[in-house]
């Protein structure tokens, strides 16, 4: 197998790193007041002697190469904030957001955190130590992962792992490659046999007058594809925003600003599975009729800072009164900044639905990447595109339960080997990412179908869980409610058999190893 694949010890040892990283912040044992006001990824890192390290994907600002940070205030901080930052002439606002309570400063990590015994004492200048800061964190930068062939493993390149400890013991077995999907036992699908294995060919109700807003790495935007459905647009990374009075007269040269340089076509794939419309093969998506709103958070590289992504999440609720935000994106570091723009979005703006990539690291990191461990967001695991009874969940798709906080994938859905068309031809992909937009037009499609779920996430996504398809081949932990299904979504149908109902013994048995994974031997008894 790749370099990235490991024998079980090194597995357990990265596991298990990951585990103490997560659950015993240092900082905390400094008995520190302020230490509370660092995002646990923060804290995590300062120690008592050796100060705090900047992580490698931190985001970088001046000459000074000087780390980001995300800091957020109370209602009267503003002002104080600025006032500290003039105090300094490495300190700087970089950022604003528009609830004048969260900014992006970059400043000397000694100048903002108190790192070891001394500056403990002495520190009350830091950022940190002020009463009007509410939260500091890292503004990390956050990439995507898409899978292009021929990148896909097989199983026979998995090296099955033995002595899992606990997790072998409750189990009744141990973690193998058998149980999960591989390259060498699918097929390629269009998105025409991702429509078929989701039912979505069976409805005549298409996602109309349903904006969906797509964080990514932009849109090349195609009149085939797009037609008349593509009204405005925003560039996070720049804050350039284009409303275009005459979407039937558009034409790619409108959607400059959100031009999508990734390498993979990345944000136009996922545009394109959500809701494009052609003429021609692996040109019709999900919900052919919704409205698309492409937001810019990553840039051409195919990453974005947490600031950017926050801004993305803040502009499509507030500004483009967005219905469904689709994120084919995450990262293993998580992120209060993200988390409070989404809870902001869902309790107080017009979006019903924010829809997160599970992740793609199912074989090293293992659990769900955040923002998509959060619990008001929809999860979306991967599987292949084959038919109930045969589909399996995707080799690399991350699972639950959450280490942070006990979530499992909301649901699965196909994206694995799936070709889908963009303004340059035909792209194949594989990802947690390529399901993502599966389930973000079938969320369009439910909402046309049923408006009386228009600004209720909580009711949605209770909604789709109890219409999901179970999957006989998956666990709970894998695809949590299943695999959804357009025609029972908008027929308002429920299967007869729930997910955790329907699972066989092998799945049953991943799933109590994966439990045992996330919440070690005491947990594993006592959940």
């Amino acid at each position: 197998m790749s370099s990235r694949v490991r024998t079980l010890a090194s597995v357990l040892l990265a596991l298990v790193m990951v585990t103490a990283t997560i659950a015993t912040p240092v900082a905390a044992a400094s008995g520190s007041t302020t230490s509370a006001k660092l995002s646990p990824s923060v804290a995590n890192d300062v120690g008592w002697l050796s100060g705090w390290t900047a992580p490698s994907d931190v985001q970088r600002y001046g000459a000074g190469d000087l780390p980001g940070w995300l800091v957020q205030v109370d209602d009267q901080g503003a002002s104080k904030l600025e006032s500290w930052t003039n105090g300094s002439e490495e300190r700087e606002i970089r950022e604003a957001g528009a609830d004048g309570r969260w900014f992006v400063v970059s400043a000397p990590a000694d100048e903002v955190l108190r790192v070891g015994v001394l500056s403990t004492l002495t520190g009350s200048e830091t950022l940190v130590a002020q009463d009007y800061v509410e939260t500091v964190g890292v503004n990390r930068r956050t990439a995507i992962d898409p899978i292009r062939e021929p990148a896909l493993e097989e199983s026979s390149a998995w090296e099955k792992p033995d002595g899992l400890g606990w997790a072998k013991l409750v189990s009744g077995g141990s973690l193998s490659a058998d149980g999960a999907a591989w390259s060498d036992e699918i097929n390629r699908s269009g998105l025409d046999d991702v429509r078929a294995a989701v039912d979505d060919d069976q409805v005549s109700v298409e996602g109309d007058g349903v904006r969906v807003a797509v964080l990514d790495t932009g849109l090349d935007y195609s009149e085939d594809l797009h037609e008349d459905r593509v009204p405005l647009a925003y560039n996070a990374i720049t804050g350039e925003t284009v409303n275009i009075t005459d979407p039937a007269n558009a034409t790619a040269a409108d959607y400059e600003i959100v031009a999508d340089g990734s390498s993979s076509n990345h944000g136009s794939w996922v545009a394109t599975m959500i809701a494009a419309n052609g003429s021609s093969a692996n040109a019709t998506g999900i919900a052919p009729k919704a409205t698309l709103i492409p937001v810019k958070v990553l840039a051409d590289d195919g990453s974005g800072s947490t600031a950017d992504i926050a801004e993305g999440i803040e502009w499509a609720a507030s500004e483009a009164d967005a219905d469904v935000i689709s994120m084919s994106l995450g990262s293993a570091v998580p992120s209060e900044r993200l988390n409070a723009e989404i809870e902001e979005a869902l309790e107080n703006e017009s979006v019903s639905a924010v829809v997160v990539a599970a992740g793609n690291s199912r074989m090293t990191y293992r659990y769900l990447a955040s923002p998509a461990g959060q619990e008001p967001v929809v999860t979306v695991a991967a599987t292949d595109s084959r038919k109930l009874n045969e589909s399996e969940s995707a080799y690399f798709s991350n699972v639950g339960p959450d280490e942070r906080t006990g979530k499992n994938p909301t649901v699965g859905a196909p994206g694995m080997s799936i070709t889908a068309r963009v303004a340059d031809g035909n792209v194949t992909l594989s990802g947690t990412s390529m399901a993502t937009p599966v389930v973000s037009g079938q969320i369009a499609v439910t909402l046309q179908a049923k408006p009386g779920l228009e600004g209720e996430p909580a009711k949605l996504k209770q909604y789709l869980e109890d219409h999901a398809e179970p999957l006989e081949q998956a666990g709970v932990t894998e695809v949590g409610a299943g695999r959804l299904d357009s025609e029972l979504l908008v027929d308002d149908v429920e299967p007869d058999e729930k997910q955790e109902d329907a699972r066989n013994d092998p799945a049953r048995q991943r799933d109590s190893a994966n439990r045992a994974l996330s919440t070690g031997f005491w947990g594993t008894l006592l959940g």
